[in-house]
Formats: C-alpha cells, sequence, structure tokens
C-alpha cells in the first residue's frame, strides 16, 4: 500500500492519527502534495493545534491558490487564532467561490465584526439570513451588528 493509500484508508477508518501519520509521509515524498498538506492542516485545526494548521494550510494554496476549501479552512483557523484581519482575504476568496456556502459567510461575518467592521459584517449576515431565514447565530450576530452601530431598537428586533 502506498502511503497515499495508507492516508486515504486511515482517513476513512477515522483514524485520524493514523492518517496525519500517513500524511506527513506523503509530504516527506512529495513536499508539495496538495491533499496531504491540506489534510495535515485539516487535522491539526480539529485538534486544536491552530499553528500547524496555518502552516500546512498556507503550504497546501501555495501549492493550489484557487482551492476553495482551503481557503475556508485557512480563513476560519486565523479567525480563530484571533487573526480575524488575516483571515478576511481568504475568506473573501473563498465566498466568491463558493458565495452559497452559509459556513463561510458566517465566518467572515465573524471576522468583520472583530475588525469592527460592522456595515460590512451585517451585509454579508443579511445574505446569509436571506439563504437560511432560521440561522440563529446570524440572527444573533446581527444583533450585535446593530448594537455596536448603536441602532439598539433594530438590536432588539433581531432577537425577538
Amino acid at each position: 500500500m502506498t502511503a497515499v493509500e495508507s492516508m486515504l484508508t486511515a482517513l476513512h477508518a477515522n483514524d485520524l492519527k493514523a492518517a496525519e501519520s500517513a500524511a506527513q509521509d506523503v509530504i516527506a515524498h512529495d513536499p508539495r502534495h496538495f491533499d496531504a498538506l491540506h489534510l495535515t492542516g485539516v487535522l491539526a485545526a480539529s485538534s486544536g493545534r491552530g499553528y500547524r494548521a496555518i502552516y500546512f494550510l498556507r503550504r497546501a494554496l501555495a501549492t493550489d491558490p484557487y482551492h476553495t476549501d482551503a481557503l475556508y479552512n485557512l480563513g476560519l483557523t486565523l479567525e480563530q487564532q484571533g487573526h480575524s484581519g488575516e483571515a478576511l482575504p481568504y475568506l473573501r476568496r473563498a465566498k466568491s467561490q463558493n458565495p452559497s456556502s452559509a459556513e463561510t459567510r458566517l465566518t467572515l461575518a465573524r471576522a468583520l465584526h472583530a475588525q469592527k467592521r460592522f456595515s460590512e459584517e451585517q451585509q454579508e449576515l443579511l445574505a446569509l439570513i436571506e439563504m437560511q431565514p432560521d440561522q440563529a447565530p446570524a440572527w444573533s450576530l446581527k444583533a450585535l451588528a446593530h448594537q455596536s452601530l448603536n441602532e439598539l431598537e433594530v438590536a432588539l428586533e433581531c432577537v425577538q
């Protein structure tokens, strides 16, 4: 079995430690193997190793700069690590490639909120609410954005 086959087999068996180990073997033989770099980044992020995730997701994007999932995963990880300003270009590119992704729009709205860009945040949240009217986190964030803009009556309407 090749290292790539081992990586995929372990991933499908939900053996994440073995999948990451196999991905590292793939990277040792092919340092630009997109799937192994991306998988290593995603697994690192899911286990709370944000800076390792950022490193491998950046390497994956250096190999394929237009990969929507990698753009989103890097933006999400940067936002979660408190680097919302740095996350914005990745999240915007992911959104431009997949405008119907509710997860991308919600993460982008959180990053915009952290940057105190409340008007832009509201635009993203309105688009998200139009796509999915029952999206509770979007309504909560929309209320916070209105509150931040001192639009208290509108903020109250969002949560009622």
